[in-house]
């Protein structure tokens, strides 16, 4: 499944005061520019079928302090307990790492650039989770949604 962003019905404030609006960039054609600083956030809930995914391929252009995550459910090893937790693209690690208490890790990713700006990464949710979480008993159950920080634009989401 692919999530194109050429509305912004779909985006909530998460934190302080993000601005987003739809831009034709006349590379990919409308995408989602955001403005913000390092704490304000917006958030798209992933929702139906597309939950059920759990490798991300994503379409971006990180400018000043841009940050995207995967916001996942997670459950214990029993099946007893559920979990939130974001996942957090890192193109400067080579390892993840626990950056804010136990709900928030930094996971390296690869990335190709398109278009001489265009930025794609892809996330494997599974592993990710086992790579992080998972070193306290969580597994990886579905994908909620994406959030944003920061300067950047969005084009596309696919899901698989």
């Amino acid at each position: 499944m692919t999530i194109n962003f050429e509305s912004l019905n779909n985006w909530n404030t998460a934190e302080q005061n993000p601005e987003r609006e739809i831009i034709d960039d006349g590379i990919l054609g409308k995408t989602i520019h955001f403005k913000g600083a390092e704490r304000d956030a917006s958030d798209f809930d992933i929702v139906g079928a597309a939950n059920t995914g759990s490798v991300l391929i994503v379409k971006y252009i990180p400018l000043k302090e841009f940050r995207m995550y995967a916001k996942i459910n997670m459950i214990s090893e029993d099946k007893k307990d559920f979990k939130i937790g974001y996942i957090h693209f890192s193109h400067s690690l080579e390892k993840p790492i626990n950056i804010f208490g136990d709900d928030e890790w930094s996971y390296p990713v690869n990335f190709r650039i398109i278009a001489n700006t265009w930025f794609i990464s892809s996330l494997n949710l599974k592993k990710a989770t086992k790579d992080t979480f998972g070193k306290d008993g969580w597994k990886f159950k579905e994908i909620r949604g994406i959030r944003i920080r920061g300067t950047g634009q969005l084009n596309a989401i696919m899901i698989r």
